[in-house]
Parts: structure tokens; sequence; C-alpha cells
């Protein structure tokens, strides 16, 4: 299942507290992949369907192929609206290089590669702590907080999970390690398999996904990470970030691709601005402005990033072209196995605009996209507008809405005015006030969201698409309200003059979204005491609370999702602007993950003094408790109308022409269970540790004074799939429905084991087994454990066909060893009931070559077919009919071993009277291009014969005379 809800997002360090040591200051609790990584599950996140109103756009750049591997390279665009924060990337603002793939890290807590998991006989649950002692909470809370033995007497742990978030060959989604590196879980179900992982010191480095045809694709390796440098001189700061695909080979190891990159050095800054409030001061004089006197202040995000150099495949290699002095790709090139250039993609951009910050690069937008020939000459070009673009203008990072999205207020503030509720400094009583907090800031969502979107596309014939946006909307307590970004309101297509030729209008119901920025904001709570371990005593104390411009990491898994859209309907217009008809898309969408919020207590002073410090319910600290990454909208119904022309008012009547429906099964597999623990009190001494030498002062305050050292949460990960159970198809046709129902059942590894078909015709059923089912536990022949052990379990093997109950049919795969690699070695099928051993084989499978093609065939009534194979394996150059293997090798030798050098020899052997009978016919290829000669038995040719640019263009017979002539449009003009 391709794209799954998720985004990652980034930390915000709060800044030390100026009256405690350097070795106080915590690591972050979350650390993400780069912006960069970042963007591109943020573009999968908006572009799932029409729930999101965000449209996918994407060019196709180039295939690499070597064998059973394919590698797409294409270029998105993210039109979900502009981010005042997002980083040029390797091609421009917004576009996304699809090229392989990443696993990106996102640490919780501590890195799982570094801490482990508390045994199962230690450890507490959220109510265990809650019934415990002060100290028993202490110690058990202090092994999961802390990230220094220093610090800690015990041994330490880590109680929540890395999630770590996959993108490859259309495949995206989650997954983490029930205890690093065992117990590998994908969090929506999907049947990969983890293969190799291997960590060092600064994380994860290493890891193996198969997917379910067996295709194993390494991530991570030598000068293949990403690393998050919090701090270069401390090195328990830096973590590995990302994964980028380094390999990918196939299931017998015989085809592989691999990827090599440059690794390059990138800051991404950021502004937040925090108030700080002090209040329930005892014997202190703090004053509130040392911390807001530079109220707003800029983050340095610091990664070691990667970029693309080579990808190395059997027929070339592609070759990415940086330019001078930047990190950004100029071009790819397209070289075949002498080097040579075959085409170039160039990428050609400008400035869009240039944040009011000092050291800033210019925003780039990318103008147009040249693919040249081997000469260099440019024989297609796509060509993009944007919004609002037309003259170069500077803007402020604090000018962005709650979501991160431009709206322009011309202001240097980015926290809003709070009125909250301020304790006096007089002790006992609950005297205090309301207060304005905050700097006016306005951060709602504006018209200039639009800035530097993407407006049209013009395609190398000259066809056009333009985009038109609207800002979302949703419903909140009864009203509408506009939400953050855009969705997509007309999509109109036009030809080389101009003229409309199609148009595409969408109309929405009222968005569903969770808006957190309508309480009050993100904020942090702590307190700082000085006590006298000697005499048992407080000397000073208060609270400290920090009011904040941006979320906190927890929350941001929901507050940053997109608008969800229940219903949406899209309007098609033709060339003439006549409105042909509608398709009505409704959508279903849980939206389970929940948020909660720590619980503090107050507490009381130690002995000898009568204050107590409070923790309020005003300023809520909330947290995630559900991560829910496998419910994500799906379509559950879909109608499309016809216009049948108009009623007596002048309305269109719709009339509907087909309904399909849509429904699923969700599966809750299991919950895991994290625990979260943030830092609630601050504690010096005055005194030393005088009272008791081997206890820390925070350990002596816990077990002496009951004071509360930390809070606490737990949260759960659940693992679950929903998976579609019944699709329900209606045709309206003259009168008539035409019904049909497709009913679908699952084993556990979520792959159909049967599927029923009813029509008014009848029921027609198939039960679908895999190499895993123990139905092929007495079949020597079937090879099963060695495609369960390489997860080859994507294809039935054995499959069972029934009509109205009676088995009409059932086909068996065979596979046996062939030059010590697994095969497949027959198809057996049989209309009557058989075992499996007594089925007659109707396809046999009698010899492959080194790199795992069929070589010699034969059906169960027809003479043997013979498959030559030349350019390293790749492209088949002749089949040989009514001959033997004999004969063959008597001519041209070991037939594994012939290649395209031996087509001459081929073709000769029409003319020997020991083929007179043979069928022979031969391939000549130019390599990344195409076949270029047909030569069949009789020794006719036909020629194919491409452009400049390796389309083709026109096909020939023998007598040279045109059989086929081709003309290239694109997709939405």
């Amino acid at each position: 299942m391709s794209n799954k809800y998720r985004l990652i997002t980034l930390v915000f360090i709060l800044s030390a507290f100026t009256s405690y040591s350097q070795k106080d200051i915590e690591l972050p609790q979350v650390i993400g992949p780069s912006p960069e990584v970042a963007s591109l599950f943020h573009a999968q996140e908006f572009t799932i369907n029409h729930s999101t109103g965000v449209p996918a756009i994407q060019i196709p750049l180039f295939n690499v192929k070597s064998g059973d591997i394919t590698v797409p390279i294409t270029l998105s665009y993210d039109a979900s609206g502009r981010k005042v924060l997002q980083d040029n990337g390797p091609i421009a603002m917004d576009w996304i290089l699809n090229v392989g793939g990443v696993i990106g890290k996102t640490i919780y807590g501590k890195a799982d590669s570094k801490y482990g998991r508390v045994p199962v006989s230690n450890r507490k649950s959220y109510y265990d702590l809650i019934g415990s002692t002060s100290l028993e909470r202490y110690n058990y809370l202090s092994s999961l907080f802390k990230t220094s033995y220093d610090d800690f007497q015990g041994t330490l742990y880590d109680e929540q999970y890395d999630v770590y978030s996959y993108n490859f060959a259309g495949l995206s989604g989650n997954f983490l390690f029930k205890n690093f590196p065992s117990n590998p879980v994908f969090l929506e179900g999907e049947p990969l398999k983890i293969g190799k992982v291997s960590s060092g010191a600064k994380g994860t480095n290493m890891i193996e996904i198969i997917n379910s045809d067996g295709i194993k694709y390494t991530f991570g390796g030598s000068g293949k990470v990403e690393y998050y440098k919090g701090n270069p001189s401390a090195p328990e700061s830096n973590f590995v970030s990302s994964l980028r695909l380094s390999k990918i080979s196939s299931w017998n190891n015989l085809d592989e691709v691999t990827f090599t990159y440059n690794t390059v050095y990138k800051e991404f800054v950021n502004s937040i601005e925090e108030y700080t409030i002090v209040d329930q001061k005892y014997n202190s004089y703090l004053d509130e402005s040392m911390w807001n006197s530079q109220p707003l202040f800029s983050q340095m995000f610091k990664y070691d990033v990667t970029r693309i150099k080579e990808i190395n495949f059997k027929q070339g290699k592609l070759v990415f072209v940086l330019g001078s002095n930047t990190d950004m790709i100029n071009a790819i090139q397209i070289r075949n196995n002498s080097g040579n250039i075959i085409k170039t993609i160039e990428f050609v951009r400008s400035n869009l605009d240039l944040p009011n910050y000092p050291g800033t690069e210019y925003m780039k937008k990318l103008d147009a996209i040249k693919f040249k020939d081997e000469a260099g000459i440019v024989q297609e070009e796509y060509k993009f507008d944007y919004y609002n673009s037309e003259v170069v203008k500077t803007y402020r990072k604090a000018n962005r809405d709650w979501w991160g999205y431009k709206n322009n207020q011309n202001q240097i503030h980015l926290l809003p005015t709070y009125s909250i509720y301020t304790r006096t400094n007089n002790m006992g009583a609950d005297y205090g006030s309301y207060r304005n907090y905050g700097y006016g800031a306005n951060r709602n969502p504006s018209d200039y969201v639009l800035d530097g979107v993407l407006k049209s596309i013009t395609y190398p014939t000259k066809g056009k698409t333009e985009f038109e946006y609207e800002k979302n909307k949703f419903l909140e307590a009864g009203q509408i309200k506009t939400g953050p970004g855009l969705r997509i309101k007309k999509i109109v297509n036009k030809d080389y003059n101009d003229v409309v030729k199609k148009t595409q209008r969408f109309e929405y119901n009222n968005g569903q979204f969770t808006n957190f920025y309508k309480y009050k904001p993100p904020n942090s709570q702590q307190f700082f005491l000085t006590i006298n371990t000697t005499e048992h005593l407080l000397e000073t104390g208060y609270r400290l609370r920090k009011i904040s411009s941006e979320d906190n990491t927890s929350m941001s898994f929901v507050s940053s999702k997109p608008v969800f859209y229940s219903n949406v309907t899209k309007y098609i217009e033709n060339s003439s602007g006549l409105d042909n008809g509608k398709i009505v898309y409704h959508y279903d969408h849980k939206n389970l993950s929940t948020g909660s919020s720590f619980s503090m207590k107050s507490f009381n002073s130690p002995s000898g003094n009568l204050w107590t410090f409070n923790t309020d319910s005003e300023l809520i600290q909330r947290c995630m408790y559900n991560y829910n990454y496998w419910d994500n909208p799906v379509l559950i119904s879909e109608a499309v109308y016809k216009n049948d022309g108009l009623d007596d008012n002048g309305n269109i009547l719709y009339n509907i022409a087909k309904w399909v429906n849509y429904k699923y099964e969700t599966i809750i597999e299991e919950s895991l269970e994290g625990m979260m623990v943030e830092k609630l009190t601050n504690i010096s001494s005055s005194s030393g540790y005088s009272y008791r030498p081997d206890y820390f002062v925070e350990k002596f305050a816990a077990e002496n004074w009951n004071i509360p050292i930390y809070y606490f949460k737990n949260y759960i990960i659940e693992i679950g799939r929903k998976r579609l159970k019944t699709k329900s198809t209606k045709l309206y046709q003259e009168g008539e429905i035409v019904e049909k129902t497709n009913e679908y059942e699952y084993n556990s590894k979520n792959q159909i084991k049967r599927e029923i078909e009813s029509t008014s015709s009848g029921v027609i059923s198939s039960n679908y087994y895999y190499p895993y089912d123990t139905i092929f536990s007495l079949n020597t022949k079937t090879g099963m454990s060695t495609m369960v052990t390489t997860n080859r379990i994507a294809e039935p093997i054995y499959i069972r066909k029934f009509s109205d109950q009676a088995l009409i049919e059932h086909q068996l795969n065979t596979f046996e060893l062939f030059n010590s690699k697994l095969f497949k070695s027959g198809v057996l099928w049989n209309k009557a009931e058989s075992s499996l051993d007594s089925m007659p084989e109707m396809l046999s499978f009698h010899s492959y070559d080194d790199y795992g093609n069929p070589i010699e065939v034969s059906k169960s009534d027809g003479p043997h077919i013979f498959y030559l194979w030349g350019y390293h394996g790749q492209y088949p150059i002749a089949k040989i009919e009514n001959t033997t293997g004999a004969a063959l090798q008597a001519v041209l030798g070991e037939l594994k071993n012939v290649n395209e050098a031996n087509l001459s020899a081929i073709n000769n052997l029409r003319s020997k009277s020991a083929f007179k009978d043979a069928m022979i016919t031969t391939y000549e290829y130019e390599p990344l291009v195409g076949m270029t000669v047909m030569t069949d038995p009789r020794g006719r040719t036909t020629t194919y014969h491409y452009d400049d640019f390796g389309r083709l263009e026109m096909v020939k017979d023998h007598e040279g005379k045109l059989v086929e002539e081709y003309e290239y449009h694109y997709k939405g003009e």
C-alpha cells in the first residue's frame, strides 16, 4: 500500500536556564530527519487522493531497468501551499526528486540503538507508577530520562519507540523495533521483511528491507547516511537521521542497481518566539525581563545530508551533476556502458524570493526541464509558471500561520497575546490574577499562502495545464473556519493554441480538522528549587513557564495533518464549456490518533516552610496518546453521473451511470505501550550532599520530601490494517442495472486467500495459496522453504477456481534449483480434482542462463522453444522453435554464453539444412533506447526508428514501406 499518513517533525530545543550548569541541559526529546527528507513524506501525506484536495503532480524523467528491477526517476510537486521554512532541496522550492528511496528515522526519547527496553519483569505501567512511592517513581523515571551514567547509579533504558519511515518502489509506511535490533514490526501490516540491521555509535547505519517479490533494498552504509549534528563537539548529540538507498538486489542476486552519493553540510534556520512567565517565587527576586529581552530568536538545525551522485545498472549509469558553489542538481546525464552521454535532463531555475535573514540563500523556482539528445540539442522542454512570482521579494520567516504557511502579516513577532492566570508570591493562600502575555502576532491563514505555488505546466507539445486553488475550509463548533494550506479548485487543460480542451472543477464538503491552536499556546512548565539538605530547608524557589510560538513535537503528529474532506465532487466540462457530468467521491477516515496531556500535581516545600507549589490545568501540556499510522483515508464510494439536460428551472439533471461501493474491515493486531518522561522540578543544593553522600540531591528530595522530579505519561502505538472486504459495482444501462460483487478474504500476511465474484450469471470463486501455506509441506518439488526465506511470497503458487462451488480448474507453479538458484520449473494444470503430485505438467522450463533468463521452454503438446539472450542478459536476441538444444549447441556452443556478437551466426542458421524446419526470429537493440531490427523466420526484417530523444517514431517493413508512425502528446493536455 502506498502513500501513508506520516509527517516527520523537528524538535525545538528550549534554551538553558541561566542559573544552571551545562550538564543540566538535556538532549532533545525528538530528533527527526532533515527537512529535505521530511518534505518527501509531507508530499506523500498530502497527495493520497481527492480527500486532501491536493493534486498529484509528477513529471517522469527516466526509468532505470535491470532484469527484474525497475527504478522510476520522477519529479513531483507539493501543491499544498507555500511554507515559509521550506528549503530548496536538490531541485527547487517544493519540487521533490524521487530517486530510489530513503528511510527517515525519528528518535523519540533516547536512541533505541543505544538504550534498550526495561526488562519485562521490571517494566512498570502508568498506573504502577501512580501507585509507587516517590523514591520508586524517581528511580524508575530517572532510568528512562537520563542519558548519562554519571548522573544516575543504575542501568539506563528507553521506553519510547523510535519510528522509521520508508519510501521506495511505490511503497511508503512506518516500522519500529520492539527491542532493537530484534522484533521489527511494520505498523501498516505490509508483507515486508527486515533483513540485516547494523548500528554504530551514532545510531542505526544500515537496514535491509525485502519486499514480497524477494527484491532486497539496502539502505545506508558508507556514504549513504545522513546525520543530525545537534552539537558537533558533543558526540552524544549527533545522530543518524536518514538512510539513503544504496543497493537493490534481485531475489536471485543476479541483478542489482547501486547508488552513490555526495555528502553536503546543510544548516536549516527556524525562527521561534517564547515568553517566559515566572511566579510562585519564594525568596526569589528574579525578573522575567532577563528571559524576555530577546523573545524572537533563530534556531539552527545542522545536518549532513546527501546528494545523489550516480545510479549504476547493467546498461549504463545516471550521473547527477551539481551546480558550481551549490548543492543543487543542475542536470542528469544518462550514459551507456561506454561512458557516452545518450541523453541529458537539465533543470533551469531562477530566484523566487529571499528570506529576510542574514546568510540565507535565495529560494529557487524551477522554470523549465530540458531533455537534450546526445548532441546536446533540446528535444523536449517542460515550462512552469507560478503565482505571484514576477518580482523577486523578501519576506520574514515570522510571516507564517500556525501551520507554517506564508501569511505575510508584515510582523516581527510570532507569539499572539494570551490572558494567563499568574499566581502571586504570597505564601499559603492562592492569590493571583489574569495578565496578558505575548506580542500580538497574527498567525491566521491568509491569501499569501498562494505565493510561489505552481500555476501552470506547459508541455513539450505546447499544450498546457493550469491550476487554480483556494484555501482549505473546515467545520469547527458549527462555524466554517479557514484552514491551513490550499486545495485544488479547478484544473484546465489547453492545446497548443491555448484553446481549452477540458476543465475539471472541484467542490468539497465541510472539512474535518483537529485545530489545537484554538486552545492556550504550546508551553512548558518547571520548578526551580534550592534546598539545604543538611537542615531540610527550602532556601529559594520559583515556577518558570514558557509559552511558545511553535507546537510541541509530540502533538505535531496530529496538528500537522491535512484537512480531510469526506465528500468531493469533480465536475467535468468539455472544450465547449458544456457540463459532461460529475463524479462524487466519498471517503472514510476515523482519525484514530488522539492527543492527551501530562498530569501534574502540586507539592509542598520541605519541612520548616509553609510554601505550596502548584501546577495548574490552565496551561496544559499536550502530548500524544494514540499514534495511529495505519488508518488512512480510503475511498468508500464513487458515483459517476451523466448530464441528461436541464429541468424546467434550468438546472442540470444528473442521472447516475455507475456506482462503486467499497467496504473495509479494520484489524488492530497489537498495541505497543511507551512512556514519555519530562522534567518537572530542577533542584540544586546549597549544602552539598553531606546528608547522604551516595545520593544525588534530586533523589534526596524525592525520598525525603516527596517532591516530584518528573512528570510522565503513557502512550500507545497501534499496529493494524484496513483492507478491502467487498467491492460492489452497479452499471446503469438503458433502464437496466448490471450488478457485480467482489468479496475478499485474507490470510495472516494480509494477502488475498479467497476471492468471490457474484453476478447474475452465477458465482465464481478462487482460492489462492502462497509459499508459506502448509498445503505444500509434502511436495518437495516446489522449494517453498527457499521462497519463504527470501520473502518471495507475493505470487500465488497454487490456485483453485470454482463455479457455483464446483471445481473448474486448478493450477500449480513448481520450482527447482538451476545452477544453485531457485527458478520456476513448470506449470501444472488440471480441470479435474487431483493431488498436487499427480497434476499433469502443461509448461516446462528446462534451463536458465546465468542472468536468470529462461533458455529452453516447452509445452506438453508442442515443440521446445529456445530463447537466446544478449546485452548482459537484458534483451532476448533470438527465439528458435522446432529444434533441439544439441543441434544449437553444435553450431553456437554453450547456449547460456551466446550474446549479441553471435547474431550473424544465429541468422545464418536459416540456411543450414539441420534447421530447415526450425522457426528462427532474431532481434537487435540499441541499449537504453529499444529494439531496432526484428528478422522473422522468413528472413524479412522490420526496422524500428527513433527520434533524437529515443522515442519510437516509425516502423518500416522489409521493403522500407512505412507500417506505423507515432506522435506524442502529454497527459493533461
